[in-house]
């Protein structure tokens, strides 16, 4: 796998253990082709791992991932979320994260 950068091991689980856990590797070279900081990289690995993990919860497999899964976690579960501090919470970001998602799965 890519190497990732240093994540709370919550949010490390949540990436490489979750639904997306296949994609995590192709999503980490797309960050590193484009040279994001490791600041960033941290904070996109981060909405993914939050998303996964609400994936996870809410039983949702990959091929239901689109756009209004997307719409759905920013508009339904971040203003109300409870997750661990370490999750991204961050709407703007966790969408700019997630998008970039929706085009490696």
């Amino acid at each position: 796998m890519s190497e990732i950068p240093a994540l709370h091991e919550t949010v490390r689980a949540w990436l490489l253990e979750g639904p997306l856990a296949a994609h995590v590797p192709a999503y980490v070279a797309r960050l590193k082709r484009g040279e994001y900081a490791q600041g960033t990289m941290r904070r996109c690995l981060g909405g993914v791992a939050h998303f996964a993990h609400w994936m996870a919860l809410c039983r949702l497999g990959v091929e239901q991932v689109d756009e209004s899964r997307v719409d759905q976690l920013l508009n339904e579960h971040l203003p109300h979320c409870g997750c661990p501090s370490a999750a991204l919470r961050h709407p703007r970001e966790a969408h700019a994260a997630l998008m970039r998602v929706l085009l490696a799965t």
